[in-house]
């Protein structure tokens, strides 16, 4: 592959970046044995130590942590590529998407202190993928009362995260599922907190809220781990704009 990340700058990356890292002890996680199903083919993996989520055929969600290195240089786009439905290191049913472009939001580049309040970006792949790879996905916290808005904190959802954990297989996507909570941070900021298994290598993962009464929505992007929870950039009103900003600039280049 060219232009490849070398290895010790990605281990580099797992100590030094906000850790996607947080196993509890409890059984929530499982490997995907097909990751061609309709829930999980628009799924992938960035190179080896980060998840993207397609949201159009040839646009990539994901964490904007995942794109720079240690000094906060970002990385050229052709250093990225992107598998989706990979599952294992011989297994890529779609093959290889090199990246072209991305935007992350200028907040995440130009304030240390709301990085993690900013921390997703949008990829474009140099090709589009085929059509059945793109899902059906609404984003956002607001919108339905089933999710929550930046005014409604303390709502409960049901989520699902997917995506490459480091402590498994290289290339096996696992997925979780638990009960998520929105809350405040010291910034004031909306984000969403939970005690899904998640490790290093799932950073950029989106979360994804079940609703019963129509698509399932993309809440938040997963972002990083502690101790006693997970933590993922929760897409308020506010950050769906600037997702939007992204997706129609990066459309461009």
């Amino acid at each position: 592959m060219k232009n490849r990340i070398s290895f010790s700058l990605l281990i580099a990356l797992f100590i030094s970046l906000p850790a996607a890292a947080g196993v509890f002890g409890e059984i929530s996680r499982f490997p995907v044995r097909d990751t061609t199903m309709e829930s999980f083919r628009y799924i992938g993996q960035i190179n080896r130590d980060c998840t993207g989520t397609l949201i159009t055929d040839q646009l990539v969600l994901t964490a904007a942590h995942c794109l720079h290195d240690l000094d906060g240089r970002f990385l050229p786009p052709e250093s990225f590529g992107f598998w989706p439905a990979k599952n294992g290191i011989a297994f890529a049913p779609y093959g290889r998407y090199q990246v072209k472009a991305y935007r992350v939001p200028q907040l995440y580049v130009s304030n240390a202190v709301l990085r993690a309040d900013y921390d997703f970006a949008v990829l474009k792949l140099t090709e589009p993928v085929p059509p059945e790879l793109v899902p059906n996905f609404e984003f956002g916290t607001a919108g339905a009362p089933w999710a929550s808005s930046e005014d409604e904190l303390g709502l409960k959802l049901r989520v699902s995260i997917s995506g490459y954990p480091g402590d498994k297989l290289l290339g096996v996507m696992y997925s979780t599922v638990c009960d998520a909570t929105f809350q405040t941070n010291q910034a004031g900021k909306a984000e969403l907190v939970y005690r899904c298994d998640t490790y290093g290598g799932m950073s950029g993962s989106a979360v994804v809220a079940f609703n019963p009464v129509g698509p399932n929505k993309i809440v938040a992007v997963h972002t990083y781990g502690l101790e006693q929870e997970n933590k993922a950039t929760a897409l308020t009103p506010e950050r769906v704009e600037l997702l939007e900003q992204l997706v129609f600039l990066v459309s461009g280049d």
